[in-house]
């Protein structure tokens, strides 16, 4: 395989690109992105990174640094940032699975069941329209709702292509 710095130019030691190659098919000085060791061979971009070793992006994507913008962007849309977020060089974070909370639901109402009523099945609409359900025996709970889920962590991954990630280590 060429040399990708003589195939595409000067290449800026710590750049990152996607490989779609098998590792055995690494070009000359550029290193996996795997957490691995970097080789004293290449002491400025241990310097540059502040770290002896590689970035791991085994299973992570790419997010680029700073604090996003909730700014309206030219096709008119306007994006759900939170502002307070700031992504500093090398961090990370992110969740293979997640378990919503109740904070993290929409708000919403349960129907109640008839049957959980006890003696009668009544209900009224209040003046914003909903049920409102009452009992005329109140030795009985008044109403229960049905129990749904499974309280389980879900699946939060994008659709995706899995590719090695490769850092040029410079010359």
């Amino acid at each position: 395989m060429k040399d990708l710095q003589i195939e595409f130019g000067q290449v800026p030691m710590g750049t990152i690109i996607p490989f779609a190659l098998p590792i055995k098919s690494l070009p000359a000085n550029w290193l996996l992105c795997d957490g691995s060791e970097i080789s004293a061979n290449y002491q400025s971009l241990i310097t540059l990174l502040g770290s002896t070793k590689t970035p791991n992006l085994c299973g992570r994507t790419l997010i680029g640094t700073g604090i996003p913008s909730n700014d309206q962007q030219s096709d008119g849309t306007k994006p759900n940032f939170d502002a307070s977020n700031n992504w500093p060089l090398a961090y990370t974070g992110g969740e293979y699975k997640h378990q919503l909370t109740v904070d993290e639901l929409a708000k919403h109402s349960h129907k109640i069941n008839g049957g959980n009523f006890g003696i009668h099945s009544r209900s009224f609409k209040g003046e914003d329209d909903n049920d409102q359900p009452f009992e005329t025996n109140p030795s009985t709970n008044i109403a229960g709702t049905d129990v749904q889920g499974n309280d389980q962590a879900h699946n939060n991954m994008q659709p995706y292509y899995a590719v090695n990630f490769i850092i040029f280590a410079g010359n």
